[in-house]
């Protein structure tokens, strides 16, 4: 039986350190991840670089950053990314899933 699936959002905190309330909401999520990114960058910036490669972040999209609010878009960055890979897991799964019913009918 298959293990249930962390929510993208509480996967993203989990990987900053950092605990959300439940439910949590985009906005909330987005604010405190925000949060935590502007203090790793003020006080572990290699920590943060370490967590946005580790969460396949592209360097690209972190070189066009606002300067005003760069917190806020590296947090979207970091949701955006997350939400990517469960929709790329669930869709493994489905396909998974459909190959062993195929298999089952031979």
């Amino acid at each position: 039986m298959p293990s249930p699936q962390k929510d993208p959002l509480e996967q993203a905190a989990g990987e900053l350190g950092i605990s959300l309330p439940a439910p949590p909401g985009l906005e909330t999520a987005r604010q405190a991840i925000a949060v935590r990114v502007a203090w790793l960058a003020s006080h572990e910036p290699g920590k943060l670089r370490q967590i946005l490669y580790r969460l396949d972040i592209a360097e690209k999209k972190l070189e066009g950053l606002d300067p005003g609010r760069p917190d806020l878009e590296i947090a979207s960055l970091i949701i955006q990314r997350q939400m990517e890979k469960a929709a790329s897991r669930e869709k493994f799964r489905e396909s998974r899933e459909e190959d062993r019913q195929g298999e089952d009918r031979w």
